[in-house]
């Protein structure tokens, strides 16, 4: 008997410890502090990681990649390779680059200076293609460098194919190296931070807006970089000064410009002993669409649904306007090819009416003639008849008149 209870209570411990242990699983899974794919939380002084949420998930790094790019062009000009004044000629690989561009032109000359400009506020594609064939003689010498100086700053766990962050397959990095990423950037060029804190940048009479929002609005923020690809989400690395103390703040993956900027800000909050973190729920990027993912109490709101309608309702509009305007463009189209038939038969029936009528005129004129003409011959025969006493018929002998001869100064006929 005992050891039948003893097999049950053994049973019923294990279930309740598997059971335990799934809870905590999905709990652990479910309970994130962060709305995004991966975050990591580090204080500069003394590289003590502050707070980190999937900070070893590879993601491909997008934009935040040109901080790579940076470093490199700053080295390359702190030892004397390369000068800020140094005058870049502009290829059509790099004048091509898209979609984000400072409006660099294939043929142009540009300072070494003006790209890293371009390069650091507006994230120009273009400045980031041109600074590596400037400095590593084509863009596989100069990707080579950047791979060789990522392992050298400790990123185990990257490996880049571009200098500008656009898709690839098998540029990825984490959130914990692009943080010792910014860190050492930072430390070795802090001189760097006056032109990624500048807001706007203007280039052949175009202005560009930065992309990081939380320049001018969160308290001490000064740079540093963006970054958005499909395959990953919108990216944010992040430093800010208070008090003496800089954080540095990596958001990778999160849903939208909203979702990173906000994310951020409650991440260097907390660094800086404001507002605790607390649990958030988690809305993924999805990979296909970057759009957030809409809640089930947001669509069973009666706001969503009057917001629905509303899209609906423009849309039907629209669409019935296209279609009356497509139905009076064929009506149109059509009422043009009957005229043009009814014109070109009208044409046709007066080419014929004025044919017939120009026909009718020369047969009357012909039959106008040939009388004519008859009664003159008739005439001249009478004449004829009358003063030479003779007849055009044939003669008596049965000779005609066409085989004799006449003297014009004899009055009589001879027979030849």
């Amino acid at each position: 008997m005992n050891r039948f209870l003893n097999k049950w209570v053994c049973i019923v411990l294990a279930c309740s410890l598997a059971i335990t242990l799934a809870f905590a699983k999905s709990s652990k899974g479910a309970a994130k502090l962060i709305n995004s794919r991966s975050a990591i939380l580090v204080d500069m002084s003394d590289g003590q990681v502050l707070f980190e949420q999937n900070a070893d998930d590879p993601i491909p790094p997008a934009s935040i990649t040109k901080v790579l790019t940076l470093y490199l062009a700053f080295e390359a000009v702190q030892g004397g390779r390369a000068h800020l004044t140094d005058m870049v000629h502009i290829s059509r690989t790099a004048a091509n680059a898209r979609p984000v561009r400072m409006g660099l032109r294939a043929g142009d000359v540009v300072s070494l200076g003006e790209l890293i400009r371009g390069m650091a506020i507006v994230s120009g594609n273009d400045a980031a293609i041109a600074v590596a064939e400037y400095l590593g003689g084509s863009i596989r010498s100069f990707v080579t460098l950047m791979n060789m100086k990522a392992k050298r700053l400790g990123m185990w766990n990257s490996h880049f194919v571009n200098p500008n962050g656009l898709p690839a397959r098998g540029q990825l990095t984490t959130a914990r190296d692009v943080a010792k990423l910014s860190m050492a950037y930072l430390r070795r060029f802090p001189e760097a931070l006056e032109i990624h804190s500048i807001q706007a940048y203007t280039y052949r009479n175009v202005t560009r807006r930065n992309a990081n929002k939380l320049l001018g609005v969160c308290p001490g923020v000064d740079g540093l970089k963006t970054g958005f690809v499909n395959a990953s989400g919108y990216n944010l690395s992040a430093t800010a000064m208070r008090e003496g103390k800089r954080l540095v703040a990596v958001i990778l993956g999160a849903s939208s410009p909203r979702v990173r900027t906000s994310e951020t800000t409650r991440l260097l909050e907390y660094g800086f002993g404001g507002v605790p973190l607390t649990p958030v729920k988690l809305v993924m990027h999805n990979n296909r669409k970057s759009v957030a993912k809409v809640t089930a109490a947001a669509k069973t709101s009666q706001r969503s649904k009057t917001k629905i309608k509303k899209s609906r309702a423009v849309a039907n509009k629209k669409k019935a306007s296209v279609k009356l305007a497509n139905k009076r463009d064929n009506s149109k189209r059509l009422a043009g090819k009957s005229k043009k038939r009814g014109t070109a038969k009208t044409t046709k029936q007066t080419a014929v009416a004025k044919k017939s009528d120009r026909l009718k005129k020369e047969g009357a004129r012909k039959q106008t003639q040939g009388k004519a003409k008859s009664k003159t011959s008739v005439h001249e025969s009478k004449n004829w008849e009358k003063h030479y006493g003779e007849s055009l018929s044939p003669n008596s002998t049965g000779k005609s008149f066409c085989c004799q001869s006449v003297h014009p100064f004899n009055r009589t006929l001879t027979s030849g």
